[in-house]
This record gives structure tokens, sequence and C-alpha cells, in this order.
């Protein structure tokens, strides 16, 4: 009986197993993971998860260890004493170069702050002024003779040099000081350098009868003894026209100081700034004198409007010079160019002394 109670309980037991398993289905597979390596570094109890998000991609690059080989096509780093490469990447192109004056000697210069804006070539440098020289005659005369004082060409004009340029003065010619300034640094004529000089030589002399050389050779006492005064001691003058002479030099800088006193006598600084000028002299002669500063002229390519003169210059050994004044502000700066191979680069480098350092 025992045994029947048994086997039935067992049947019975299995048949409710049975019925279960109907009802709830085979078991479901467990899903595929692809397989992962656990970093050195992780616990070996770490859970990974079961499941991987859909928004992570299929394949996953692979991690290289620590002690993976770095590949060759990697560059190295430069170190800090690395050469820098010649060449700049075209994202950050150089400023070009700028051209420089041709001139042996080229300066830009504020007289009010005694300062070079631009130096090319030592300004203390002995040097030969050439016409130069006709700025401070300019000077000194006008320290002895008054704008309207009238001179009467004499026979100094038989000392100039054979190669002089000339205004076209004539012994015999009267004119005023003025007139004699415009003729000497419009055309740069040495006839009117000379009479300017004798006139002015007569003046300080208290001899009577004295003789054209005489007189001359006084004037150029006196412009030396000036410059010395104010302190141009780079500077000795043995003509009142600059023809060339071993003991006839200056400076840059002096010949830049002679252009700020010249400045300051009203009737060189209106005179130096014409083009030209039609005069009719006392004795009743008519010329017309062509100032040689290219950048006054109009019609010339070196043409600059705010030009205010001052002076040019030529002889052998001195080369192409040139010597200007422009405004600046309510005062006025100077550009000067000694020896320059040409005619043409006196002109050149001046305009270009100007437009890179002179203008906004």
């Amino acid at each position: 009986m025992k045994k029947f109670l048994i086997a039935g309980v067992s049947a019975v037991f299995a048949l409710v197993c049975l019925l279960l398993f109907l009802m709830e289905g085979p078991p479901a597979a467990e899903p595929t993971r692809p397989s992962q390596t656990v970093p050195a570094s992780s616990s070996p109890a770490t859970t990974q998860p079961t499941t991987i998000p859909t928004t992570v991609p299929t394949t996953v690059p692979s991690i290289p260890s620590t002690s993976a080989t770095v590949p060759t096509t990697v560059p190295s780093i430069p170190s800090t004493s690395a050469t820098v490469p010649t060449t700049v990447p075209s994202t950050a192109p150089t400023q070009p170069s700028l051209p420089r004056p041709q001139a042996a000697y080229a300066f830009v210069y504020d007289p009010h702050a005694d300062w070079l804006l631009y130096e090319q070539g030592n300004s203390l440098d002995l040097v030969y002024p050439a016409s130069l020289t006709k700025i401070f005659t300019a000077y000194v005369a006008l320290q002895y003779l008054q704008p309207d004082t009238v001179v009467t060409v004499g026979q100094e004009l038989k000392l100039l040099h054979p190669q002089s340029s000339l205004a076209g003065l004539k012994p015999g010619n009267r004119l005023t000081v003025e007139m004699l300034l415009q003729a000497m640094l419009l055309p740069s004529g040495n006839d009117a350098a000379y009479a300017l000089a004798a006139a002015t030589g007569y003046a300080l002399s208290e001899q009577k009868g004295l003789s054209p050389r005489a007189a001359v050779d006084r004037f150029m006492e006196e412009v030396n003894a000036l410059a010395q005064a104010h302190g141009l001691t780079g500077t000795h003058f043995s003509n009142p026209d600059g023809i060339h002479q071993a003991d006839h030099y200056s400076t840059a800088y002096d010949l830049l100081q002679m252009a700020y006193l010249a400045m300051e006598e009203p009737v060189i600084a209106r005179i130096c700034a014409q083009p030209q000028a039609t005069v009719t002299l006392l004795s009743g002669q008519k010329h017309t004198w062509v100032n040689t500063n290219a950048l006054l002229q109009p019609d010339s390519p070196y043409y600059i409007e705010d030009c205010m003169g001052l002076k040019t210059g030529f002889e052998g050994p001195a080369g192409y010079c040139l010597l200007s004044v422009f405004p600046c502000e309510d005062r006025y700066r100077f550009t000067l160019v000694l020896d320059a191979p040409t005619l043409e680069a006196r002109f050149a480098d001046s305009y270009w002394l100007y437009t890179h350092f002179l203008t906004d």
C-alpha cells in the first residue's frame, strides 16, 4: 500500500512538471557577445556588461598597449635646437624688403627734435657739398645785406671756374640781393654766387678799393667764422659756389644745420620753393630762371606737391646731391642725398625718403 502511494505522488509530480514545461516553452538561448580582452590593469573579478548598446559600432579599433611599437611613419617631434625651415608657409608671408637709396649717403632729419629719422652712411663723415654750399652763402649774405640792397655785378665774374653753371649775369648788370638769391638758388648760378659774395665782402670790409678777389676772400672768412659760431665744426668752405677744392668740405649733419638756418630766413624759404621765376633786372635785362629741383616741377615724375625746396648740387667728386625740405605740422623736416650715382638717382632717392618717412 505504501509503495503504491509513493508511486502515485511521483506520477503526480511528474505530471505537474510536464504541464509547467508545456506552458512556458523551451528556455531562450543566451545571446552571443564579442569577445573582449580584459586590460592587464583590470581586476579579474570585474564583471563585463551582458549587452552592448546598439549605437556602438560593430567594430571597435583596439587600443595599443603601452608596450606597442610606435609606427615608423609617425614623425618625431623636433627638439628645441632643430633648424628652422628656410621657407615660410604661404599662410604667413614675409613682408618684401624695401629698396634702399642708391646714394652713398641718405638722411631724413627733424631739426626741431635734432633727430635723424633715417640714416644711410655716417652723418659726420667729411663730404664734398658741391652747390649745396650756396645755401650757406645765401644765409651769410643776408646777415649783412638787405633783400632790396642794389648790387652791380663786377669783375668778380672773372673768378668763375670754366665749367660753372650760370644764370646769365654780366658785368654791369644791376639787380637786388633778392634777385641775386633767385639767380643763385633756382638755376644754381655760380655767377650770382660770386656777385653776392663780393657784394657782402665789400660791405664787411672797411678798406677802400678792395679788389674782387679780396672781397670774395673776406666773405669766405666770414662764412667759416659763422660756421664755427654755429657749431658746424666739420665744415670749411673755400669758395661761395661749391666748385671742388680739397679744402672745401662739410658733413651731412652740418649741411642739415645750414639748411635749418637758411629756412629761418623768409626770403630764402620763399625763393627756394619757386619752380621758376621771371625777373627783369634793374638794368633792364629779363631772365627766366628754372629751379633745378625736379621735386618742384609738376611735369616731373618725381614731383612732390608738399616740397618746399631746397637746393641741388653736382660735382665730380661730390656726385649728385639734393637737400629738400617738407612741411611737418607747423614746422618742417629735411631729406638729404649725397653722392648719388646719377642725376635721376638723387631725385628717386629723395622721393623714396619722402614717401617712406614723411607721409602718413
